[in-house]
């Protein structure tokens, strides 16, 4: 799909994006007739193999199959869509857009509170913050190491990072404030811990970061939720964002 697509983005200035969505569809529609008759054990007579994880795709209709039959590729006219909070999330409706807080408010509920203020008078759909487990996502060198500057909130990078956390009471107060302001409240979960934590506290969706689209344990943790997801693509190669796909088998749950 993925090489499909680069070789498709050349011709839309020429066949126009209505065209070009419709020849999309059917690649994936043929994709999904592909991967219901392949074989899981025969791989097909193109294929190609990730670098790093050793896994095989398949390219019998030049789509990357995975080596799965379970779950066959959706095209658009299935339904792709996403629900958060209520509001639908479809190629037919208006954008959703999300405002990225992260650790914008440096530690401060306050800085937090006024950031979702400018989110709801800017017209935004949801606000997203981040969550580390700090003593989990980073290694004891690295919590350790020295962080010496004058955007430092302490000595060490391990100490920095905890300033910037906030805690549960603070989560819960962020979130019943985001909602009052008729906002979605999610967050980016680094580790298992904060995924745990974060699908505890009841967020309306979680998000996982192009570099942990690799971290399987923390994949099947948000699959096992059932919470929707937003993934980030940007620092990922092509083939490990269609493996990150493969663990959401539920419709509607990513996106």
């Amino acid at each position: 799909l993925c090489h499909r697509i680069l070789r498709g983005v050349g011709s839309v200035l020429r066949l126009g994006a209505h065209s070009f969505r419709r020849r999309l569809s059917g690649v994936l529609a043929r994709c999904t007739l592909h991967t219901r008759r392949a074989s899981a054990n025969t791989p097909g007579a193109n294929s190609d193999t990730n670098p790093i994880s050793g896994r095989r795709y398949d390219y019998g209709c030049g789509v990357p199959c995975l080596g799965y039959t379970r779950h066959a590729m959706r095209a658009p006219s299935a339904g792709r869509e996403l629900i958060i909070r209520g509001v639908r999330i479809a190629d037919d409706e208006p954008a959703w857009i999300c405002a990225e807080i992260g650790h914008n408010h440096q530690g401060s509920v306050y800085t937090a509170k006024l950031l979702i203020d400018f989110a709801s008078i800017a017209g935004f759909n949801a606000v997203k913050f981040q969550k580390r487990d700090n003593r989990t996502f980073l290694t004891p060198e690295h919590y350790a190491a020295p962080y010496d500057n004058e955007n430092s909130f302490g000595a060490t990078y391990g100490e920095h990072r905890e300033a910037l956390e906030l805690g549960w009471d603070a989560y819960i107060e962020l979130r019943d404030y985001a909602h009052q302001q008729g906002l979605a409240f999610g967050a980016t979960a680094f580790d298992v811990p904060s995924a745990d934590f974060l699908e505890r506290l009841g967020v309306d969706f979680l998000k996982l970061a192009s570099g942990s689209i690799r971290m399987s344990l923390l994949l099947s943790r948000m699959t096992f939720f059932g919470t929707p997801v937003i993934v980030s693509t940007g620092a990922a190669l092509l083939s490990e964002v269609c493996e990150a796909g493969f663990h959401f088998p539920q419709p509607g749950q990513l996106a």
